[in-house]
């Protein structure tokens, strides 16, 4: 009689397990657990340092454009606009300084003919995008 019940035990306890490995199996790809750590630096996305190019105006940037911005991110920086003679806009010096340390990552970084590229690549997406006013 107690080998029939211990076989039966052994019977249930082992359908248990089978249903939630049936379970496990749907779960996420993205396990976040003890190793949580590990886990999101393996599923995360690589993400991607952006220089900035700081302007005074819009014109000819196609602010806005998003096409344009995948263009510019792709190349490795984005341009951002800063009114002149506000509180906490860089003096001219300092902007000028910024711009020409951006100017020169890129220029060793991607070619040296990298504004003729964006250049090419922006025309194409006023082309796409209809946006010629810029």
């Amino acid at each position: 009689m107690h080998r029939y019940l211990f076989t039966v035990f052994l019977l249930i306890s082992s359908l248990g397990l089978a249903a939630q490995q049936r379970y496990e199996s749907f779960e996420p790809t993205e396990i976040l657990r003890r190793d949580q750590a590990k886990q999101r630096e393996k599923n995360a996305p690589k993400r991607k340092k952006v220089s900035v190019i700081i302007k005074s105006s819009t014109k000819g940037i196609l602010y806005g454009n998003p096409c344009q911005l995948e263009e510019t991110r792709r190349m490795g920086f984005q341009y951002t606009v800063q009114n002149k003679g506000l509180p906490g806009s860089l003096k001219p010096i300092t902007l000028a300084w910024h711009n020409t340390k951006v100017f020169l990552k890129l220029t060793f970084t991607k070619s040296p003919f990298w504004k003729l590229i964006l250049n090419q690549r922006v025309k194409d997406c006023r082309e796409k995008t209809g946006d010629w006013r810029g």
